[in-house]
């Protein structure tokens, strides 16, 4: 019997760095985009498109989660979005906005910016204000304007956030609820006997 008590404390030295781990792995989740912008691009003759694995029901697009980690010391995270984005029109010059990256805190979205196919790199999209309301950062209005010729100002209001991850428990806490559940079977079975 003491054999298997030292196992289990073993297994709980061997575990409590994990437990400690100041990071949660984000696995999946949706982050929604309830569009507020669509007369706006109508205005400016503007088309959008979807991207990859995004899909649009009425005017919310929703943006498959593919990975991330939340702080747990901060509650901060970054929240990846690869594979999925909007693409601009005016049936000419056509901009592509993908790989998105939520990064918590800095309040901030990026993501992988083309214009006609040629790949300008990682910019900033949107400013991310404290009720997730998405706003154009200064880079992307002057990336917009000139690629389209139009004037998009900053701070230009694209839509709502609504973000949904779905992290994976700490390696060590389910280790120590294993070794817990394992220190309970054997307490119970010495009780009883």
């Amino acid at each position: 019997m003491k054999r298997h008590y030292g196992l289990v404390a073993m297994l709980a030295l061997l575990c409590a760095p994990a437990a400690n781990a100041t990071s949660l792995s984000i696995i999946g989740g949706v982050t929604d985009v309830k569009l507020t912008s669509l007369d706006l691009f109508n205005t400016l003759g503007l088309d959008l498109m979807l991207v990859g694995s995004a899909t649009i029901s009425g005017s919310v697009v929703t943006f498959p989660i593919t990975g991330g980690s939340v702080d747990t010391e901060t509650g901060f995270a970054l929240i990846e979005h690869d594979g999925s984005g909007i693409g601009i029109s005016d049936g000419t010059t056509d901009v592509m906005l993908t790989d998105f990256l939520i990064d918590t805190e800095n309040a901030l979205l990026s993501g992988v910016a083309a214009v006609d196919g040629s790949v300008l790199g990682v910019v900033p999209i949107f400013d991310i204000s404290a009720t997730l309301r998405l706003t154009l950062t200064p880079t992307a209005a002057g990336a917009l304007s000139d690629a389209f010729k139009l004037t998009i100002p900053a701070g230009t209001e694209i839509g709502v956030a609504s973000v949904r991850p779905k992290t994976v428990p700490l390696p060590g806490a389910v280790w120590l609820m294993i070794s817990g559940m394992f220190v309970l079977s054997r307490l119970r079975k010495r009780v009883s006997i």
